[in-house]
């Protein structure tokens, strides 16, 4: 609901005597909306095309061996055309004629994901899973809009926007923006006697988002976890219904920038000449070849223990997180004449523990009752600000890694 037609009087009637619509406020005697001639006179039309698709191929070339490759492909197209004809109440008044504006987006964006797993077992409780892959990710958008004033008749609506009268106020303009994130994936899992478990995965990124030397990064990561409950000094204690340790370390990255960021940007401007106005380019923002992914270094450390048939389970986790090479906006000197820059500043560090206690109180055919408890404590500090005084840390996320 527009905030103007809440403002309107109450009392305010919707026609005049001679059945037209009212204008006027008659508290104010100022030009208000007619709320009725709104929803009776304009057109707004919307036309909005979602397209989504799901494709895979899935093949054995070799005994414990699978390939599969999926693409996932989404399609947004939208339209909409809005008319304001100048028999509205308002624009009968100041003889303003109609307006109307045409708007028109498209985003084409796919997923491809590809795999090769190789799962063998080996001997009666060891089992080795290796698994290559490679995805592709795509984004592109495209919008465009023009809107014309002081249309001089209403039969033709939006549909001849060229007939605006009046140039000082007609405008156009169009937008276009382009994203790809390739990455190549290596994993290895092996499970020792099915206590002991080893992870280790390596992956490279690469990201559109930045320059040449800059666009790619590695990113490795290894987890061990061992099953306590198990072996048997732990079984003989008849504690512990499940009893396991696990561990993780690994680097991720984020490249949460807009796109094009790297390259110099050109702004419109006009200066005048022996009193003409004549158009020109001045450089808005300089180039910025520089930038590279934000990196994140994470270790953590848990502890899963069950009691009493697992009825009663506790987690206890223990994280501290280091990031550096932040994606922020950094002040430039004034002599510059630029008033700040994108830049890969500051360090931040994150840890802290996390418990959860979970119960199951009561189990059976006619009634559940479940109760959770969790508890966690975290600290956040900047470590480095990178040569200036304050960073504002409030900006996006999107994992990389």
């Amino acid at each position: 609901i527009d905030a103007l037609y809440l403002s309107t009087t109450p009392t305010r009637a919707i026609f005049d005597e001679d059945g037209n619509y009212t204008a006027l406020d008659p508290i104010t005697d100022g030009i208000s909306p007619n709320y009725e001639a709104d929803i009776q006179l304009k057109q707004d039309h919307n036309l909005e095309t979602n397209i989504l698709g799901n494709l895979y191929v899935e093949f054995r070339p070799w005994e414990n061996m699978v390939f599969k490759s999926t693409f996932s492909p989404e399609i947004n197209d939208f339209k909409r055309n809005r008319f304001n004809p100048g028999a509205l109440p308002n624009n009968l008044i100041i003889n303003d004629g109609g307006d109307a504006r045409i708007d028109n987006a498209l985003r084409v964006s796919y997923i491809n994901e590809n795999t090769l797993t190789y799962n063998k077992a080996i001997g009666e409780n060891d089992n080795l899973t290796v698994l290559a892959g490679f995805t592709l990710q795509k984004t592109e958008f495209e919008s465009s809009f023009s809107q014309s004033f002081g249309l001089s008749n209403d039969v033709t609506g939006f549909n001849n926007i060229s007939f605006g009268a009046d140039p000082t106020r007609n405008n156009l303009g169009s937008d276009y923006d382009s994203f790809q994130l390739a990455s190549w994936l290596g994993r290895i899992n092996y499970s020792l006697n099915d206590k002991y478990l080893f992870t280790v995965v390596g992956r490279v990124d690469g990201s559109s988002r930045f320059a040449p030397g800059n666009k790619y990064a590695f990113f490795p990561s290894g987890a061990f976890a061992w099953r306590l409950g198990e072996e048997d000094f732990i079984k003989n204690l008849g504690v512990f219904s499940n009893l396991k340790l696990r561990a993780s370390y690994g680097l991720s990255g984020s490249q949460a920038i807009p796109s094009f960021r790297t390259l110099a940007l050109l702004d419109a401007a006009n200066t005048s000449i022996n009193g003409t106005e004549n158009p020109g380019v001045i450089l808005g923002r300089p180039e910025n070849p520089d930038l590279k992914w934000e990196t994140t270094e994470q270790l953590d450390i848990g502890l899963e223990m069950g009691f009493f048939n697992s009825r009663l389970s506790v987690e206890v986790d223990y994280y501290q997180k280091n990031t550096k090479d932040l994606l922020l906006n950094a002040q430039l000197p004034r002599q510059t004449g630029f008033v700040s820059k994108l830049q890969n500043i500051g360090k931040v560090e994150n840890r802290g523990m996390e418990l959860l206690i979970n119960s199951i109180n009561v189990s059976n055919d006619d009634f559940q009752w479940s109760t959770s408890l969790t508890l966690s404590g975290n600290r956040n500090k900047v470590t480095d600000l990178g040569g200036v005084e304050f960073i504002n840390l409030v900006t996006p996320a999107q994992q990389g890694g």
